[in-house]
């Protein structure tokens, strides 16, 4: 598995926490934020990028609980349709999964990739060498590929700042450990959907058109914008 510390994080309560783009960014000038966009840029060549993976487990554990909950109920249709939607809930999570992990391990070649899960995160900024990172099986790698004090760059899919220019724009961004998203001209955001005019007009009678890009080319766009800047 490549090295890649760029990760997709869809852990949406964290975003909160980052302070917004323009606020930083606008501490330095276009020039000082090329050269930091360098820096960047090396860094995740050398070091990797991550990418987070949505688990669902606060709705998982919502409808285990309903489930429960339904322990001395009569109506087995409800008990039914708690435990339909369950399954279900499980098996989206995991084959979106398993296709970010297989986009980015045939679309990503600009650095190594690793893998977590959205409810690990919080552990993950705490500590870099906590060892909660996936082996492409989705079992847990033995240990962690970075040190306690390393730098890890994420791949995360949520809503942008309000003040980054996209105002409440969902995408896929990479921030740095404290969740801030990176700075232009570096190629931090990529837009969720293919969301041109034409398509979020179509898409009125053709919803694919603006439905969420496959994760292939996301690890593609990603992996060609690194490699192009």
């Amino acid at each position: 598995m490549m090295k890649l510390t760029f990760i997709v994080l869809m852990f949406f309560g964290f975003f909160a926490e980052g302070i917004a783009q323009n606020e930083i960014c606008n501490e330095w000038t276009l020039q000082e934020r090329r050269e930091m966009a360098e820096d960047w840029i090396d860094a995740i060549a050398t070091s990797g990028l991550v990418v987070v993976m949505e688990s669902k487990s606060r709705q998982i554990t919502y409808l285990e609980s309903q489930l429960k909950a339904t322990k001395n109920d009569k109506s087995e249709k409800r008990k039914k349709r708690i435990q339909k939607e369950l399954e279900e809930l499980k098996k989206t999570a995991l084959e979106k999964a398993e296709e970010t992990i297989e986009a980015f391990n045939e679309y990503y070649e600009f650095s190594d990739v690793y893998f977590v899960w959205d409810h690990d995160m919080r552990y993950v900024l705490n500590q870099s060498d906590t060892a909660l990172f996936l082996a492409d099986d989705l079992t847990y790698l033995d240990s962690s590929p970075f040190e306690a004090n390393d730098e890890v760059y994420f791949l995360i899919r949520g809503r942008a700042d309000r003040s980054s220019g996209r105002s409440g724009m969902e995408g896929f961004m990479i921030r740095n450990k404290e969740l801030n998203p990176l700075c232009t001209p570096f190629p931090f955001f990529l837009a969720r959907n293919q969301n041109n005019f034409f398509n979020v007009i179509f898409s009125i009678f053709q919803p694919d058109l603006y439905s969420e890009r496959p994760m292939s080319q996301v690890a593609e766009r990603f992996n060609s914008r690194l490699k192009d800047y």
